[in-house]
């Protein structure tokens, strides 16, 4: 949701790591935070961020939680994604939003990593979850 912040926009952002990367994603794209022994519906697939962005799969713990997208895909299905359980929710000013680091952008794998941002002494990356869905099956959500 974007809010005016001391005559800025801000964006309301949902903070979570993928093994120790600090990643946000828009509040506005979740639809809930659940946890990961949770049954699946028929119409729900699962995707590990794990595997996505560093190609193999770690340790799943007690703590991991799935991040369901609100938008629907075009045949009815909704997407989440099993990634460590989320640290805060943040406001980030758009001034503050930042481009890639040259390392990031120059990897060019994913378009859905959109922008960089710190908090605290962290570097942050933005992440577009509907655009994440449609990058790794081709199947844009609703």
């Amino acid at each position: 949701m974007e809010n005016e912040k001391h005559g800025a926009l801000t964006l309301d952002v949902m903070l979570f790591r993928v093994n120790g990367a600090l990643f946000g994603v828009k509040v506005d794209q979740i639809m809930g935070v659940y946890g990961q022994h949770r049954t699946a519906s028929e119409n729900e697939r699962i995707s590990r961020l794990d595997e996505i962005f560093f190609g193999h799969a770690s340790p799943v713990r007690e703590n991991w939680k799935i991040i369901r997208l609100k938008e629907a895909q075009k045949d009815g299905s909704f997407w989440g994604f099993l990634t460590e359980e989320p640290e805060d929710m943040i406001k980030i000013s758009i001034v503050d939003i930042r481009p890639l680091p040259s390392m990031v952008e120059k990897l060019g794998a994913f378009k859905s990593i959109w922008g960089s941002f710190h908090h605290g002494e962290e570097l942050g990356l933005l992440l577009d979850l509907t655009e994440l869905c449609w990058e790794t099956t081709g199947k844009k959500a609703a």
